[in-house]
């Protein structure tokens, strides 16, 4: 566990993750959208499985959170819901870890009103 390459994963995902945002900063069209939503939500489960012990970080730490909520902000962008799911799940698995009962249920409102809004499945 010690030797987890999630460490290294992370560090490099910030690493990309900056360099996307520097590129979309002056040229917008060479940095998509998706691929840095894509890198944000990888960064936030590396962030939870990189510790020799997810509960040592996890969903709680403060990285975690971060990473999550700007991937929420590059999700917002998107009309497709499927693509904002996993940075949604990443935002509400962490509030119960926090004991955060409100934003939990926001969250888990957020996801219901996405789903019913957009099905995968028409209804018969």
């Amino acid at each position: 566990m010690r030797r987890s390459a999630f460490k290294q994963a992370a560090a490099h995902l910030s690493e990309a993750i900056e360099l996307a945002d520097r590129l979309a900063g002056t040229a917008p069209s060479a940095a998509s959208g998706i691929d840095r939503l894509r890198l944000q939500t990888s960064l936030g489960n590396a962030l939870i499985w990189g510790n020799a012990l997810i509960w040592a970080k996890g969903y709680h730490a403060p990285e975690t959170s971060a990473a999550f909520a700007r991937a929420r902000e590059l999700a917002n962008t998107f009309e497709n819901a499927s693509e904002r799911f996993s940075a949604y799940y990443g935002l509400w698995a962490a509030y119960p870890n926090r004991s955060e009962p409100a934003p939990l249920r926001q969250m888990a409102e957020l996801f219901l009103r996405e789903v019913t809004a957009q099905p995968i499945f028409p209804r018969p």
